[in-house]
């Protein structure tokens, strides 16, 4: 879990480096959450990355960990979001929500051009284990 919350600072700095080129980060809430502050950083500064947020309400992985290995026994991994929509145009980012993949990548598509920070919320349910 050493990556967890990264991938938002790491598209600002990809974008400062490199601003002729779309950026964009992918994460889960819970990561999100962790330096999702960073948004004002983005919006005072004019950075306009775009965030994919995959919303399962949980620290995803150890999550699933805790119900596989622990007989379900549950500590801390479920998370209480705001609206994380509405927390991004708290900052004057913009907040969309998508509820299909097809609407995940339109949505895309649009903040491509947008020159404001976004944020791309996806319900989507908790993870299952592959085995």
């Amino acid at each position: 879990m050493g990556t967890l919350g990264f991938a938002t600072n790491m598209a600002i700095g990809a974008k400062v480096g490199a601003p002729d080129r779309p950026v964009l980060s992918v994460s889960g809430d819970g990561g999100f959450l962790f330096a999702s502050n960073e948004l004002a950083t983005a919006v005072q500064y004019g950075i306009a990355t775009i965030n994919v947020v995959f919303d399962d309400g949980a620290y995803g992985n150890t999550h699933l960990d805790q119900r596989a290995r622990y007989g379900g026994r549950i500590l801390g991994t479920e998370l209480r979001n705001p609206d994380l929509v509405a927390y991004a145009a708290s900052f004057g980012a913009v907040g969309v929500r998508v509820d299909t993949p097809d609407e995940l990548a339109g949505a895309v598509r649009d903040l491509l051009t947008d020159p404001r920070p976004s944020v791309v919320v996806m319900a989507v349910p908790r993870l299952e284990s592959a085995f």
